[in-house]
């Protein structure tokens, strides 16, 4: 890997933020109540929600995002508007009909999590639990698994950011049920997801009996491979779950996958979309990217003495800089995006394109930076 010999600065960060929350403020404008989902060209798409939907696509896990961008340029900067479309979009995510699948934190928390807990929505709070209701209804509790999908025998390296939703519905609820369901999923994905090297399997496979068949992808070539934005997921619910529960063994696996994602980056500083094909030529992820900064920047201020996690943040300036230097949208009449470089599935040709998760971490990242006390929609 090259050194690269610039560094990341309060100066670059804050007009990387200045051009981000003035694409999000245009957007805004221009959107109304209406949330972005799938980007052509940097250009979002939109639905309503204003009346009961039941999500379109492949993006109906993430329509959370859109509006949580909202909540961040509030969070970074106390402009009012900002926090009045977000409260105005939490109550209509009571009209989304129920998905069955493992998606249920990123669906809610970054919409929800702010306007109940600083603003105290009682709506919010309904909407999160019923996320919460609906995680719980996908819990195997012979196997100590919650399904990825509906009805399917199988669980995802990239469940664990989604379960932070069960730590706040026992907070909010006083039932420990949530969170003794997702202390014995995480304690499963260490057993089976997490290799010895560091890496992750995508998704663990069993038969109707719970007899586990092996391992598979719906984003790699094969089960063999690690999708790095899994990976990078992995790494922030294991920093959550750490906050959580100050498990030492959860510490552990965070340094573990930290220390392999870190490894395993391109020579720009962006992993690859499987971080076992790195320095290939083959596509990078930047939604990873961000996903993987906001993680050790969490750990950073948890844990500010420890060496290891010191080495962590240091290369973590290095990709945010190359971040905001090669992937950051400037503030123009037409690109919608805050960040371009994602790949959302390589099978599917899509790449190289603006994601909305990628957007919301990128955008999280600069607000953790530059406010200290930020409080991210995990907790």
């Amino acid at each position: 890997m090259k050194n690269d010999m610039h560094k990341l600065n309060k100066n670059m960060l804050e007009l990387a933020i200045d051009d981000a929350i003035s694409i999000v403020r245009r957007n805004m404008k221009k959107w109304g109540n209406k949330i972005p989902i799938s980007a052509d060209a940097g250009v979002y798409k939109q639905i309503d929600i204003n009346a009961s939907i039941e999500l379109p696509g492949a993006f109906n896990w993430a329509v959370g995002c859109g509006p949580g961008i909202y909540w961040l340029c509030y969070a970074y900067t106390k402009d009012e508007s900002f926090s009045k479309t977000a409260l105005e979009i939490s109550d209509l995510f009571k009209n989304i009909k129920t998905i069955r699948s493992q998606c249920q934190g990123i669906l809610y928390m970054p919409v929800c999590m702010p306007a109940y807990r600083d603003f105290g929505s009682e709506k919010a709070k309904e909407i999160l639990l019923k996320g919460a209701d609906t995680l719980m209804d996908m819990f195997e509790p012979e196997r100590n698994y919650f399904k990825a999908w509906g009805n399917i025998n199988n669980f995802s390296v990239d469940s664990i950011i989604n379960i932070c939703i069960l730590h706040r519905a026992s907070q909010m609820t006083g039932d420990s049920c949530y969170y003794d369901a997702a202390l014995k999923h995480i304690d499963k994905e260490i057993e089976l997801l997490v290799r010895s090297d560091g890496s992750t399997y995508n998704l663990a496979d069993f038969d109707d009996k719970g007899v586990m068949m092996g391992y598979s992808s719906n984003h790699l070539l094969n089960g063999e491979g690690c999708w790095s934005r899994g990976h990078a997921w992995a790494m922030y619910g294991f920093a959550m779950h750490y906050k959580f529960t100050g498990k030492q063994q959860f510490l552990d696996c965070y340094k573990k996958l930290a220390s392999y994602f870190l490894a395993n980056l391109d020579e720009g500083f962006v992993p690859c979309w499987d971080l076992k094909l790195s320095n290939t030529g083959e596509a990078p992820d930047t939604s990873a990217a961000a996903i993987a900064v906001c993680s050790i920047l969490e750990m950073s201020r948890l844990l500010p003495d420890d060496k290891l996690i010191s080495g962590f943040k240091q290369k973590a300036d290095l990709i945010m800089y190359n971040l905001i230097k090669n992937y950051s949208v400037a503030y123009d009449n037409y690109i919608d995006a805050l960040i371009l470089g994602g790949t959302y599935n390589i099978h599917a040709n899509w790449y190289d394109e603006a994601l909305i998760f990628g957007d919301y971490f990128y955008l999280e990242a600069l607000v953790r930076y530059l406010k200290d006390d930020y409080e991210s929609c995990w907790q």
